[in-house]
């Protein structure tokens, strides 16, 4: 006889050790200028945070760059989310990591409710 499932089974599990990479979120910002055209300012800084650092599969890597020829490397963060909304990633922003700024692919949450997110990152430089 099974026992009843427990609330919050599917937790996914992530070491908080693993966490220790620090990551900036930026977003562009779009002003207006006096011509009444628009011109794109340098990233801002949304939030900081820590993530872990994951390698994405040869498969899942080669079936994304089929799509987008300009990627050179593919990363996965994994990160906590927060409560306040602003703190949530969206693939407007961008993700900077040493000295490499890149493009979110992908936002993916792990489990239900959410505690990780994982993101989807490529560098094209």
């Amino acid at each position: 006889m099974a026992l009843p499932s427990k609330p919050f089974d599917n937790k996914f599990h992530y070491d908080a050790g693993r966490m220790r990479h620090t990551i900036s979120f930026m977003q562009y910002v779009v002003i207006g200028n006096n011509s009444g055209g628009t011109a794109s300012t340098d990233p801002v800084l949304v939030y900081q945070t820590r993530a872990g650092k994951e390698k994405v599969s040869e498969y899942k890597q080669s079936r994304i760059i089929e799509g987008f020829q300009n990627y050179q490397e593919l990363i996965y963060f994994i990160i906590r989310k927060r409560k306040e909304p602003l703190h949530y990633p969206t693939k407007n922003m961008v993700v900077n990591y040493g000295a490499k700024t890149y493009t979110i692919i992908e936002v993916t949450e792990m489990d239900d409710p959410c505690t990780f997110i994982r993101i989807l990152v490529a560098n094209n430089s």
